[in-house]
């Protein structure tokens, strides 16, 4: 057997550019990171502009929170609510053991109120991170997000785009127009 070094000079050449030159297919210097509308763009292209124009606060995104709390949601973690019952638990069961029903369902009582005063909101809070810092930055957790429903894009233009139903991806070629 010979060098492979050997086999691929002779399958691959060594082939040299003038200073100034680019290959056939490279994007000019100043190209901006995401293709213009007029090339074919892929999905995670499209999610990207669409992350651009949410931060640049062109396009908003509005979640249906009662559809996303149900735990077949893509965005949801089962564990953000599971810590409230946990807690309520450490605490009313020592107080049903020590002070009896009367006390036991009074410390029930202040659990659901902190939980709805508190741990609603968080759990809201967590999910909407988790919409703009995971399912932007992921095509198949957008993917699974927007198969889900619950989501509406909508641009500063007045324009929107509702999941499930409507392409997000015609909505992005044309929302920042």
């Amino acid at each position: 057997m010979g060098s492979n070094t050997a086999l691929a000079e002779i399958i691959l050449p060594e082939v040299t550019l003038p200073e100034n030159a680019q290959p056939e297919n490279a994007p000019p210097e100043n190209a901006s990171p995401i293709p213009s509308p007029g090339i074919e763009e892929t999905a995670a292209d499209l999610l990207r502009r669409l992350r651009l124009l949410v931060e640049a606060g062109k396009v908003g995104i509005e979640i249906d929170m009662k559809r996303h709390e149900h735990i077949d949601s893509p965005v949801i973690v089962e564990a953000d609510s599971n810590r409230w019952v946990y807690g309520a638990l450490l605490l009313c069961a020592p107080a049903f053991w020590q002070g009896g029903p009367l006390i036991g369902f009074g410390a029930a009582g202040v659990c659901l109120v902190l939980y709805l005063i508190f741990g609603r909101s968080g759990i809201r809070r967590k999910l909407t991170r988790r919409v703009h810092e995971v399912a932007l930055f992921d095509i198949d957790a957008w993917r699974r997000l927007w198969k889900f429903g619950g989501i509406t894009l909508r641009a500063s233009n007045g324009q929107s785009c509702a999941a499930p139903g409507q392409s997000w991806m015609e909505f992005v070629r044309t929302a920042g127009e």
